[in-house]
């Protein structure tokens, strides 16, 4: 009977540290979801502002190209005044 109590001590404490352990487990896995929400969340904030920045960078190039014509056209107007002023 001795030797029957134990094995079922042994049994039970083999039960318990696994129990401890699966709990422990358990924990570590909803770091990791939460971690891995977080983690998506921002993935989508930084894909959200790469877009912005892309259409801003295509928006650079327009205004880039608008302010090399506007400086061409106040070269040209300046010129006119030049010739008219020395007339």
């Amino acid at each position: 009977m001795t030797k029957k109590n134990d094995e079922l001590v042994v049994i039970y404490d083999k039960i318990r540290l696994q129990e401890s352990t699966l709990a422990k487990g358990h924990v570590e896995y909803r770091k990791r979801l939460n971690e891995l929400r977080l983690l998506k969340l921002k993935l989508n904030d930084l894909k959200r502002e790469h877009t912005l920045l892309t259409g801003s960078c295509k928006n650079m190039a327009i205004l880039k190209r608008e302010v090399h014509n506007l400086s061409r056209e106040l070269i040209q107007e300046r010129t006119k005044v030049n010739v008219l002023a020395a007339t």
